[in-house]
Order: C-alpha cells, then structure tokens, then sequence
C-alpha cells in the first residue's frame, strides 16, 4: 500500500511533465488500453508481455523516460495496473519475480520514488 504522501509525489512528478508530451502519452496509453481489451488473443491472454506486440506500445517507449512519472501515474490507477510492462521497458527492468501484477506494479513505483529521492 502506497502511503498518501507517495501519491501525491507520484502526481507531483508527473504533473512537471511537458503537457504536450502528457497529452500525446494519454492519447497513446488510452488507445494501447483499448487496442489490447479489442483483440481476443491478447485480452485473453494472462501474459503481460502480450500488451507489448501492440504498436501504441513500442511508440510510449519511443517518447523515452521523459514519459516515466506518467507510466508511474498510471501504475497507480487499480485497471491500470498493465502499464507495469512499459515501466520495465523504459527502465530495461527485468520482471520481478512477484507474478501478482497489482503487486509488482506498487513495488515499482516504491522503487521508482526510491530512486527519485536519492
């Protein structure tokens, strides 16, 4: 559980970001969200990974880190919670051992306010 305090870091980063680039991110986050709850083969899918094939996917992760404190923002929004695969791509993060992926969402973004703070 993040504590209120981390909350309100998490939006405090993500609303430093250049709002034209938070407003292509939103249109591109919410359109990957769409495109993998409209395909069948990915929507049944239990693998996180599979979200990645989208293209709205591979273009998030074009914007590079840039877009990070926003992917944290979305982590912390319970549907949301599949924005984890592109926290670990632009992170090159390898995927956590905790396969619960509400879990592993929260200890990235403990991680990622972590790191912030050093």
């Amino acid at each position: 559980m993040l504590s209120p305090d981390e909350v309100s870091r998490v939006h405090e980063f993500a609303s430093k970001v250049d709002p034209a680039l938070k407003a292509k991110f939103e249109k591109l986050h919410d359109e990957w969200y769409r495109a993998a709850a409209e395909s069948p083969e990915i929507s049944m899918s239990s693998s996180v990974g599979s979200r990645s094939s989208l293209p709205q996917f591979a273009a998030i992760v074009e914007m590079g880190k840039a877009v990070l404190p926003l992917v944290v923002e979305q982590m912390l929004v319970p549907d949301r919670f599949f924005s984890l695969s592109l926290y670990e791509a632009l992170c090159d993060e390898k995927p956590s051992d905790e396969a619960w992926c509400q879990k592993r969402a929260l200890q990235y973004v403990k991680s990622w306010l972590a790191a912030t703070a050093e």
